[in-house]
């Protein structure tokens, strides 16, 4: 029997039929799992026109006219089955192949027309049709019909009670969008509930990317890549975030081994180039870009970029779009920290607000809030830290400056709320918080909360005294 058998059971006996069908349905499952997928989907063709032959010409049975041939409710069962198989593994494989139209099509056929036969368990049903609504809103999605992906995907949600898979394919829908809070969310929720998920991580981490959170989008992305150490992309976004913190060696060594595992990789050359660029290598910056350009001229940075070469450019990351021109923003950060460094902290301050500008980071945000605290501009470094916490929540070094910032303002209430924070999100710098949540405890007369803190400084003190002790005592031998 072949896959080019016509499906016409009209002189076979039903039994004959059905075990065709199984036959078609059985080897198409087992081309799809070898990744075969055209010829897995000329078999479950073959099945799906095999069982539905079947329903039409063999009816359920008749009560009055007993004579009248029809399938027993056991075939109608086996029947409904096959074909509710058939047409959820071609949708599915239609999908391996970009096919996503005739996938939607398979899939609507699904919902609109799902098995009646009441031998079929209603949570197979349950199941069965809350994968197809995230298949079918998977497929919405890679054609860009984002309404009807989320509201397929909405329905995944609710009928799965909350799956990691229901939520991770909504929270990618949200990011195609741009709603970079609601993918975090959703993202969020997925990990919950399957922590050792690394492609969430992966996908949270360049939702972080998009929405500002360079420092959380490099804890996302580190996690991604502890996990699947040949993830490339990974490498790639995580060297974007460093780009935009102005860590530019640290980009570059991620972008290299993004391109190190895999030479075909376009935009990592683009990247890596804009950063040999910044760092005054603009030979090996022409190379990358060149390389870029000849792997995937469509993108129009490259070209940009290359054109930018002989003098500072306008630097464009591939792979990030953040709505507006990227621009130079990780030049301005660098500049602003070497500016820090030597003192010149109006002139820092300009830059890093020529950065917000172009990329408004968390991490931007929160060094110029320190900046302003050098030169004594409290009320702009406390909007700076505000910024920086509305961007990125779990920013916990921020809260730990807010705190100390607050409580020389006379927000004692506030300090103490970010001292909270603080050791919550930072235990390894909780002795520092200690001192500061001692003395808000102080302010507001709370002497027995004041000297529980007083007594846990001392603890951390002696605790880290003694560490002290130990790591001499070991680094000592041997001369």
């Amino acid at each position: 029997m072949t896959a080019d058998f016509a499906a016409d059971v009209r002189v076979r006996s039903v039994p004959q039929a059905v075990a065709e069908a199984k036959h078609f349905l059985a080897q198409g499952i087992e081309l799809a799992n070898t990744h075969e997928f055209e010829q897995a989907i000329v078999h479950f063709s073959q099945a799906v026109r095999l069982s539905l032959t079947v329903l039409r010409d063999f009816p359920i049975p008749d009560p009055i006219d007993v004579a009248k041939r029809a399938l027993s409710s056991e075939e109608v069962t086996d029947v409904e089955i096959i074909a509710t198989q058939s047409f959820y593994h071609r949708g599915c494989a239609l999908c391996r192949i970009g096919r996503y139209k005739d996938a939607i099509a398979d899939f609507t056929h699904l919902i609109h027309q799902p098995p009646t036969s009441s031998a079929i368990p209603a949570d197979w049903l349950i199941t069965k049709l809350t994968e197809i609504y995230i298949h079918r809103g998977n497929a919405y999605r890679r054609l860009g019909l984002h309404p009807q992906a989320i509201a397929d995907l909405n329905q995944g949600v609710s009928r799965s009670g909350g799956s990691a898979q229901s939520y991770s394919c909504r929270g990618l829908i949200h990011l195609g969008m741009g709603n970079c809070r609601q993918a975090i969310s959703d993202f969020n929720q997925a990990l919950s509930l399957h922590p050792t998920f690394a492609q969430g991580y992966l996908w949270r981490g360049f939702a972080q990317l998009h929405n500002g959170n360079t420092a959380l989008a490099i804890i996302d992305l580190s996690r991604a890549i502890a996990a699947i150490p040949t993830c490339a992309e990974a490498f790639n976004h995580r060297g974007v975030a460093y780009f935009y913190q102005g860590e530019l060696h640290q980009a570059q060594a991620d972008f290299s081994q993004a391109i190190q595992l895999d030479r075909q990789f376009a935009e990592a050359h683009n990247n890596r180039g804009n950063v040999l660029q910044l760092l005054g290598d603009s030979a090996a910056a022409r190379v990358d870009y060149d390389r870029a350009i000849a792997l995937n001229a469509n993108l129009s940075e490259l070209t940009f970029n290359r054109a930018s070469n002989a003098e500072l450019p306008e630097i464009a990351i591939s792979g990030y779009d953040t709505g507006s021109s990227p621009n130079s923003a990780a030049f301005y950060r660098q500049r602003a920290r070497i500016k820090a460094q030597e003192g010149r902290y109006e002139a820092a301050i300009a830059d890093y607000t020529q950065a917000i500008e172009t990329m408004p980071t968390a991490d931007a945000f929160y060094k110029r809030g320190k900046l302003y605290l050098e030169v004594g501009k409290h009320e702009k470094a406390l909007a700076d830290f505000d910024r920086a916490i509305e961007r990125s929540p779990d920013y916990g070094k921020v809260y730990c400056d807010r705190a100390q910032l607050r409580f020389k303002l006379q927000d004692v209430k506030g300090a103490l709320s970010d001292t909270n924070q603080a050791i919550n999100l930072l235990p390894d710098s909780a002795a520092s918080m200690y001192s500061t949540r001692c003395l808000t405890h102080v302010s507001l007369g709370n002497q027995k909360a004041a000297l529980a803190d007083f007594e846990r400084l001392i603890g951390h003190i002696q605790s880290s005294s003694q560490t002290s002790k130990d790591s001499t005592s070991i680094g000592s031998v041997g001369g």
